[in-house]
């Protein structure tokens, strides 16, 4: 009878991460290419100085400023892909409003796997496990990707392709980075070979000069493994660990490389410090309400936790989940202590939006779904666990209902404008339609002939209008 229930489960679990997974696809397909992919791509010249001084010397050695200083690896990021891997799918697809759509959405796709995968390697190291737990593992995680109702409170992944790339792409990667050594350290390891060596000096490079929150991210890491050497005690093989050379070269390395990025950002002329220190303290106050209240996901998700708590601290081998849960909590503390430090964007009015929310959420995620498997990994005859697989499908089953797809029609629009630009094959001048955004934040934005140039520029890079024609 138990075989048999294993069985029924495994099967509903794969057919529920596939349709999960294709749905997220479709949606993917379906989002729009909003108004800093563009100029991003084109590149406009706001953002030609950043391409073109990629770690920041001139703006250092020349007091210069420009927008994006310090974030060259962000930007250079989508301008490849939207350039190689579609030519690449263009080549194939030979239907440029498809092949713009597919390079889009094969990127979120590649992100939405690489957080399952990372979720799995952080957590299999500490606990073995079967493969329903394992399918319930990605199952729960990837029930944290929203986009309808509680997007606002977990939205990992943007719903604009440029943020994608700022925000939990870099952090995925500086994710993967940590995982090596969070490895090495949980199973004893001090060995690095020379291909994982230049790996992480490789990516230590692009991180720091990447994504806005990589640095504050690894100043924290950094505290906090000093604050561990420091005052606890008890663990020597932590103090062992951290001070091996190879460990200790490529924490000094990435520390170095943001420290010098961070520097660099100072030249950035998107910086925003006109709203007060103390005025932006209290907008994170407001903020962190906000998020709270915004709608009932994180209460959903504070009890389905709690619930798992409760269980965990009723067994025995509770303490190396509590000491992880202790770090993480003050992590979680450090970073909203340090997020106002940050400056403010008149788009993001409470200073923490989810955006600038995704290092937390990510840690939240990881706790909740490690606590899941903890429990389910437990060889115990505490009757409470008997049906305790109940409770995290209950949730998926919430976390899904709850994210019904955007609609094929949310980017319809955008589609039809191309279409009828791609369809004109005679006329000089292509007036494009003001009905909706069209690689635009604002419908607003196509009246700006600057605007109309740099659209001119990249549609015809991307094969949607022929070389003779301007948008207008």
């Amino acid at each position: 009878m138990k075989n048999n229930f294993s069985k029924v489960l495994s099967i509903f679990l794969i057919i529920f991460l596939t349709y999960d997974i294709i749905s997220s696809a479709y949606l993917y397909y379906h989002l729009n290419i909003d108004g800093d992919i563009t100029k991003i791509v084109t590149p406009i010249l706001w953002f030609k100085d950043v391409l073109n001084d990629p770690f920041g010397i001139k703006a250092v050695t020349q007091n210069f400023e420009y927008g994006g200083a310090g974030r060259f690896m962000a930007h250079v990021s989508p301008l490849l892909w939207f350039q190689y891997v579609f030519n690449l799918i263009y080549s194939v697809v030979k239907n440029p409003i498809v092949s713009i759509y597919l390079c889009s959405s094969l990127f979120v796709i590649i992100i939405h796997l690489s957080f399952l995968f990372l979720m799995n390697r952080f957590i299999k190291v500490n606990l073995k496990f079967n493969f329903n737990h394992f399918l319930l593992l990605l199952c729960l995680t990837s029930s944290f990707i929203q986009y309808n109702k509680f997007y606002d409170s977990f939205g990992l992944i943007d719903r604009s392709i440029s943020y994608v790339f700022f925000y939990i792409f870099p952090i995925l990667v500086l994710a993967f980075y940590y995982s090596v050594f969070y490895i090495k350290y949980q199973l004893g390891d001090f060995r690095i070979n020379i291909f994982t060596h230049i790996l992480l000096i490789l990516l230590s490079i692009f991180l720091a000069f990447s994504g806005p929150l990589i640095q504050p991210i690894v100043f924290i890491v950094t505290m906090l493994c000093s604050f561990a050497y420091l005052f606890i005690k008890e663990d020597k093989f932590f103090k062992r660990f951290i001070l091996n050379k190879n460990i200790l070269f490529h924490f000094i390395l990435m520390l170095a490389l943001c420290l010098y990025a961070f520097y660099v950002a100072r030249f950035n002329s998107e910086k925003n410090f006109d709203v007060s220190l103390i005025e932006r303290y209290k907008l994170l106050a407001k903020g962190i309400i906000h998020i709270c209240t915004l709608n009932f996901s994180i209460l959903i998700v504070a009890i389905f936790f709690s619930i798992n708590l409760f269980f965990i601290f009723k067994l025995e081998n509770s303490y190396k989940f509590k000491v992880q849960l202790f770090w993480i909590a003050l992590f979680i503390t450090t970073y909203f202590s340090l997020l106002p430090l940050g400056g403010y964007r008149p788009y993001r009015p409470y200073i923490l939006r989810y955006d600038t929310l995704i290092p937390v959420t990510l840690l939240i995620v990881y706790l909740v779904v490690y606590s899941m498997v903890f429990i389910l990994n437990q060889k115990t005859n505490l009757p409470f666990l008997k049906y305790y697989i109940v409770l995290p499908i209950l949730f998926i089953a919430f976390m899904t209902i709850a994210d019904k797809k955007i609609a094929k029609e949310e980017n319809a629009c955008q589609h039809r404008s191309l279409y009828a630009l791609n369809k004109n094959k005679k006329d000089t001048i292509l007036y494009v339609s003001r009905e909706c955004n069209l690689g635009t934040w604002q419908e607003s934005d196509l009246n700006d002939p600057y605007t109309q140039e740099m659209l001119t520029t990249l549609f015809k890079k991307w094969h949607v209008i022929e070389p003779f024609q301007v948008i207008k």
